[in-house]
């Protein structure tokens, strides 16, 4: 509620998918405060795209901005974002710069280079075009309205669900846009804070997230009909790990990157193994 923008020229929308806690009487409270500028919307069927997707059928407004739960957005943000609209008419989607807001100490072992883990999300220090797979996150993602009529919403199979951790739903998104000559731009100028609690400050998460985020690019590529060859082969995988193994390189970063590559190659696995044949009903 706190952006550059006229109070006139933007609403804030707030999908409640199954919320359990006092998000309901939260929102009631802010209703009061903030009138029209504020609408509640609910979707039951869980799941993030879902979510989105009912964000995008309920909007009226020509540009629609996604920010997470657990994120804070800077003043600028909206304008920031619909600027870069406006100087790029064939723009489909707009992401904007992450930071990670850390509400717990990083771990003694934490690494900086796995911040990517907590949703920073910082590719360039300028505006720039993005083409797959380098994609915006969806934590801080604005889409044109006539883009989405054209393309469609977000794809539920994939995204967070529940204690699910796929994702890849934004990167397919945009895949699509591409395909249909629409660019993807990415700005510093449009930051957002995410914040790092403790419960996600855990080997355990990141690794399991590495992992299922594996398996969300395959579920991408394979929607579309390709491989990019961007991942290691089942072997340069088990080669890579008995290398790394003799030297004793089991560093955290190396691992999640290694859980990518199982995960996709799992999927693969997984999804290309024949699928048993029900008998027809009554059949003897």
């Amino acid at each position: 509620m706190a952006q550059t923008l006229p109070a006139d020229a933007y609403e804030v929308l707030v999908v409640d998918n199954n919320s359990t806690d006092e998000t309901p009487n939260v929102l009631h409270e802010l209703k009061e405060r903030f009138g029209h500028r504020l609408r509640v919307v609910s979707e039951t069927q869980q799941g993030l795209s879902h979510a989105r997707n009912r964000a995008l059928a309920q909007a009226a407004a020509p540009l629609v901005a996604f920010l997470d739960a657990d994120s804070v957005a800077e003043e600028s943000w909206l304008e920031s974002l619909a600027d870069v609209f406006d100087a790029h008419p064939c723009a489909g989607v707009v992401g904007g710069r992450i930071e990670v807001q850390w509400d717990a100490p990083k771990p003694r072992w934490w690494d900086d280079r796995l911040d990517e883990a907590m949703g920073r999300f910082s590719p360039s220090d300028e505006q720039t075009q993005l083409r797959y797979p380098r994609f915006p996150y969806g934590g801080n993602f604005a889409v044109r309205s006539v883009a989405i009529d054209e393309v469609g919403g977000f794809l539920p199979q994939l995204g967070r669900s529940g204690a699910g951790l796929l994702a890849g739903e934004e990167g397919e998104l945009c895949l699509r846009m591409e395909q249909r000559d629409w660019e993807i731009h990415y700005t510093p100028a449009a930051p957002v804070h995410h914040r790092a609690t403790g419960e996600r400050l855990t080997r355990r998460f990141i690794l399991r997230r590495a992992f299922n985020h594996g398996r969300s690019q395959y579920m991408l590529e394979a929607r579309h009909g390709f491989e990019s060859g961007l991942y290691l082969s089942r072997a340069r995988v088990l080669s890579n790990l008995l290398a790394n193994l003799i030297r004793m390189n089991w560093n955290l970063p190396y691992l999640k990157f290694i859980c990518f590559r199982i995960g996709y190659h799992y999927q693969r696995t997984i999804s290309e193994r024949p699928q048993p044949v029900r008998p027809c009903p009554g059949a003897a």
